[in-house]
């Protein structure tokens, strides 16, 4: 059984999309129906007015939503709609909201990846996090020592049994503290 949800759009939005005519009228009335989450009009729209990066984001949105409807009722199809808008996200630039979706496929290394690649040093404790549900405990001790997370490095490196990293980590950062200090 699936559930519906039914919503109304009102009456001036319905006469733009019948007046809408040039490319520049099509995006803006897609993107009003995008952030009211109308994602399959927003993405007819956009396709009308010749933007595929939008048509696409669209979709995408289209694709995570409909997979966070389903995720009780029917897991494995939910699955496959997260994975679709997670490989859209990441096709269309959009890294932040792909690795989300992996995150949420517990596809770890690959969300870790692309925070990493992204986002680098702001993003060091996210990806750490994933390297480390992924089982990379040395890259994930790496990357939290890269960010100056030491406590969560030194879990790390226990985890995975990197006791000599561990020990390397825990020198240099006394050295580093040191030099603070005398600064």
């Amino acid at each position: 059984m699936y559930l519906v949800q039914v919503t109304q759009l009102d009456e001036s939005l319905a006469h733009e999309m019948r007046v809408a005519s040039t490319p520049e009228e099509w995006k803006a009335t897609g993107i009003k129906l995008l952030r009211e989450h109308h994602y399959e009009m927003a993405t007819r729209c956009f396709e009308r007015a010749g933007d595929s990066h939008w048509a696409r984001l669209a979709k995408a949105h289209g694709l995570k939503a409909a997979a966070e409807k389903k995720r009780d009722l029917n897991p494995e199809a939910s699955l496959v709609d997260l994975r679709k808008a997670a490989e859209i996200f990441e096709e269309i630039g959009e890294a932040r909201s792909a690795a989300k979706c992996f995150f949420q496929l517990k596809e770890y290394q690959r969300a870790g990846d692309i925070d990493l690649e992204n986002f680098g040093a702001s993003e060091l404790e996210k990806a750490g996090e994933c390297f480390s549900l992924a089982g990379l405990y040395e890259r994930a001790a790496e990357v939290y020592a890269r960010g100056h997370f030491i406590s969560e490095c030194l879990s790390t490196c226990t985890k995975g049994k990197f006791f000599d990293m561990g020990l390397r980590i825990t020198s240099n950062t006394g050295n580093n503290l040191q030099l603070q200090v005398q600064i």
